[in-house]
C-alpha cells in the first residue's frame, strides 16, 4: 500500500480526476472547506472564494490536482 498526500488547496475540481461526492461545504469567509469521500477514501479540498458558482453537498465532482503537489510514501507492512 502507498499513502498519498496533497495539500488541500492544491486539489481543484476539474472535467477528469478522481470521482468523489461532497459530503460537507463549509463557507470560511475569504475560502470554501469541502469534505468529499471518494473510491479512494476522505479528501479536504479547500478552494478560495472567487465569487464562482461552488458544487453544493451531494454533488459529484472529479478531484484534479497536478503530478508535482503529491508526495507518496509507502504504506505500513501488515
Amino acid at each position: 500500500p502507498v499513502t498519498i498526500s496533497i495539500r488541500p488547496e492544491r486539489i481543484g475540481f476539474g472535467d477528469t480526476g478522481l470521482c468523489a461526492k461532497i459530503v460537507t461545504r463549509i463557507f470560511q469567509g475569504n475560502h470554501w472547506l469541502f469534505q468529499c469521500e471518494s473510491e479512494c477514501g476522505p479528501a479536504i479540498v479547500i478552494r478560495q472564494n472567487d465569487g464562482q458558482t461552488q458544487p453544493a453537498e451531494g454533488d459529484a465532482v472529479r478531484l484534479a490536482w497536478r503530478p508535482e503537489d503529491m508526495s507518496a510514501r509507502a504504506g505500513a507492512a501488515a
